[in-house]
């Protein structure tokens, strides 16, 4: 497990590491400080990555929110967790993909939680694959920004985020849009519309009739489908 922490305040920084080394008890984990966005954001121009990132939403300079945005230019699947002392970011964390906030001073029991999810999720990122015309594809199924249902045929719409881009592939399988909801719902995926299966993960905003991916694609939703979709988000931050 690869781990930064980026906490402005040193004795918050050590408290937090101790408390993680304890819960790892001498298994492998590698932790780098950080003590402002800016000298993490470094890190990422120099190649680096991690599995997980505590970050200070209340940093000086560079916010939390704003150093979360910037990491996810670099590389989608960095699992953030938010320290803060204001439960009222959470919607904010929700635009960044936050995998959890942790409210100062942190709880022991709140934080192994955290750390086990984190385990979980590196352990079980899922993979499906693909059979079409051209042979098989294995992709990871959080890469799939949505679904979408054409006649016979189910297109996934793959995109990967790299170095502030996202690049787009689209993959025709015979399939409809039922078996795949079935597979991949619990995933985090929403049926926005008949036609459509889209990962929330991917969503960067949303209205009565139309939701806008991080890549700038507008999917349709059906009417009365906005409510389903909040509690759907609600449930899945």
């Amino acid at each position: 497990m690869k781990i930064a922490i980026c906490e402005d305040e040193e004795i918050f920084q050590k408290q937090l590491c101790e408390k993680i080394k304890h819960y790892y008890q001498g298994k492998k984990v590698e932790i780098s400080f950080f003590s402002s966005g800016e000298a993490l954001i470094k890190s990422y121009e120099f190649q680096e990555h991690y599995d997980v990132v505590f970050l200070d939403i209340e940093m000086k300079k560079l916010t939390g929110v704003e150093t979360a945005k910037k990491i996810r230019t670099y590389d989608y699947n960095e699992m953030i967790i938010f320290l803060t002392s204001h439960q009222e970011y959470a919607l904010e964390g929700y635009e960044v993909k936050a995998m959890r906030f942790l409210v100062k001073p942190i709880n022991d029991k709140k934080l192994e939680e955290a750390l086990e999810e984190a385990e979980k999720n590196l352990n079980k990122r899922q993979t499906i694959l693909l059979h079409h015309s051209e042979g098989e594809t294995l992709i990871n199924i959080e890469e799939i920004l949505y679904c979408e249902a054409q006649r016979n045929d189910l297109h996934f719409v793959i995109g990967k985020q790299r170095a502030g881009e996202i690049k787009i592939e689209d993959i025709k399988v015979r399939m409809t849009l039922g078996e795949i909801e079935s597979r991949i719902k619990e995933e985090g995926f929403f049926k926005c519309h008949r036609s459509y299966l889209v990962n929330i993960k991917w969503i960067a905003s949303y209205g009565q009739n139309e939701i806008q991916l991080e890549d700038g694609t507008k999917l349709p939703m059906s009417r009365g489908k906005i409510k389903e979709l909040q509690k759907y988000l609600m449930e899945h931050i």
